[in-house]
């Protein structure tokens, strides 16, 4: 399925300005078109496509590249055989030969065929192009090379960081006692976040009856735990906050799984 060339290389031969523009509009089209073509849409992810869409376009500009190159080497062969001089020893002339037979190139490339403006603007903008193309595969966690028989081998990269997050077992804290649940709710600020929301706001027993839900405390014992940490006014006694051995050791817990509690 070589949608690239089939739709889009108008935009690939577009000056490096243009190209980088229209980009995001492309890429849209692209989805589109991958819509209507490939069954499996419904399973790739925005990113996938994106990466998809990238491989496809590296590969359809590199070859551009080489055509485009190759065709620019078999013209200034035809030149320097009219002038009778290979490339190689025309640029390592001496002065007085390298005048003459530069005359004589300029008259002989006027009879011979040139690379037209389309061409000539990608050849000047490709190296532009593809370093653009392959930062944002790299993001994607893909690289590529380039093989001597100009195939293109793409790569996907393993992130080592998230695959030792992976593989490294879950701390379960699902077996943490009440007063816990609420001093881990207080110190990751959900209690906060929760308070400034309707009808958490103007009512603590609604607020109770939710964390209840989510915790599995009773919510009568969640609102005398959480009643004395909104009024400083009423009886401390069953305010977890106050407990500063579970507040220790629920800090420790979360310090344990990488997040740091307010102290």
């Amino acid at each position: 399925m070589d949608i690239i060339n089939e739709y889009f290389t108008t935009y690939y031969q577009l000056n490096y300005k243009n190209f980088i523009q229209n980009y995001e509009i492309t890429l849209s089209e692209f989805t589109e078109i991958l819509r209507h073509k490939n069954v499996d849409f419904d399973d790739l992810s925005t990113s996938e496509i994106e990466g998809f869409f990238l491989k496809e376009l590296i590969k359809a500009v590199t070859k551009k590249n080489f055509e485009i190159n190759k065709k620019s080497k078999e013209r200034n062969e035809i030149v320097f055989k009219k002038i009778g001089v290979t490339e190689e020893e025309y640029f390592n002339l001496d002065s007085e030969k390298f005048n003459k037979y530069h005359k004589l190139l300029i008259e002989v490339s006027k009879e011979v065929t040139d690379l037209n403006e389309k061409e000539t603007i990608f050849l000047t903008s490709f190296n532009s192009k593809i370093h653009f193309l392959g930062n944002k595969l790299n993001k994607a966690g893909i690289s590529y090379r380039v093989l001597n028989d100009e195939t293109i081998v793409f790569n996907q990269k393993e992130n080592d960081k998230e695959k030792s997050i992976e593989t490294k077992p879950l701390i379960d804290l699902s077996e943490s006692k009440g007063t816990e649940k609420i001093i881990m709710l207080q110190q990751l600020g959900v209690l906060d976040f929760l308070k400034s929301k309707q009808p958490f706001i103007q009512s603590t027993n609604k607020l109770a009856e939710a964390i209840s839900g989510f915790t599995g405390i009773n919510s009568g014992t969640v609102q005398s735990y959480i009643n004395p940490m909104n009024d400083n006014t009423t009886n401390q006694k069953n305010n977890p906050m106050t407990k500063l051995k579970t507040v220790t050791k629920v800090n420790q817990k979360l310090i344990s799984i990488g997040y740091n509690p307010p102290q």
